[in-house]
């Protein structure tokens, strides 16, 4: 049979009756800071509103059709682009010589209402020099289609494995 210290049981109860109340002065105390800094509006039985679900967020490349205002393009590569597009030169090869992406320059361009040239066949078919391929195969360097080497949009010499 165990002997049982009442005494220092009793002390060991009341020290922690101490502790829950000194604990529950300092939660009431921060309750009291809170009702004032809510300027007394907060009624003694607060009752916390159901959480909201965050709102979902729009699709990304899903804008307003306008340019971004954190744009860092300069007025001289803006220029560049626009000589070049109105050039007929191909919106892969421009983005590569400004260092912007390819999506940039067709935004810039349809922002800006640049027009491309109008080729005829003729004129198209006069313009293409080199050695015509038998198909079209992707340019190395611009990854466009091409009938002919040198590439017929970057003019630079295709690079082909099987020659």
């Amino acid at each position: 049979m165990t002997v049982i210290d009442y005494p220092a049981l009793l002390a060991q109860l009341e020290q922690q009756r101490n502790a829950l109340d000194d604990e529950r002065q300092d939660i009431d105390a921060i309750i009291e800071t809170v009702r004032r800094r809510a300027g007394g509006v907060v009624p003694a039985s607060l009752t916390l509103p159901p959480a909201r679900a965050p709102k979902a967020k729009p699709p990304a490349g899903k804008g307003n059709g306008k340019l971004s205002a954190q744009s860092k393009i300069t007025d001289a590569q803006l220029a560049d682009m626009q000589a070049r597009w109105e050039r007929g030169e191909s919106a892969v090869v421009i983005a590569k010589r400004t260092k912007v992406s390819d999506a940039t320059v067709y935004a810039r361009a349809k922002a800006g209402g640049w027009k491309r040239p109008k080729k005829s066949a003729q004129a198209a078919a006069a313009a293409r020099t080199g050695t015509k391929l038998g198909g079209s195969i992707t340019c190395n360097w611009c990854q466009l289609k091409t009938e002919y080497d040198p590439c017929e949009k970057c003019g630079k010499t295709l690079k082909r494995s099987w020659t």
